[in-house]
């Protein structure tokens, strides 16, 4: 992990609508910090639409070996 983590780039992405799902391990490299935003490794920083929202949700739900949570699920679209 930490060869990885050696040349890592991030991008600060903001939802413009909704909110992240966090899961309780993150393989594809995007690390929610607030409800509405995320670290994206090897990313560009910006705001995204719902649709990407939608599409790093269900990826969060998918790779979660146990649990994810979110501030108000009811606003995570999924």
């Amino acid at each position: 992990m930490c060869a990885t983590l050696a040349n890592a780039q991030w991008g600060l992405n903001r939802a413009a609508q909704g909110e992240f799902i966090v899961p309780d391990c993150c393989p594809n490299m995007i690390i929610p910090l607030t409800p509405t935003s995320c670290l994206v490794n090897q990313g560009v920083s910006g705001i995204i639409l719902q649709e990407n929202v939608v599409e790093i949700n269900r990826y969060a739900i998918a790779a979660s070996r146990e649990y994810y949570f979110a501030r108000d699920l009811s606003k995570c679209p999924q």
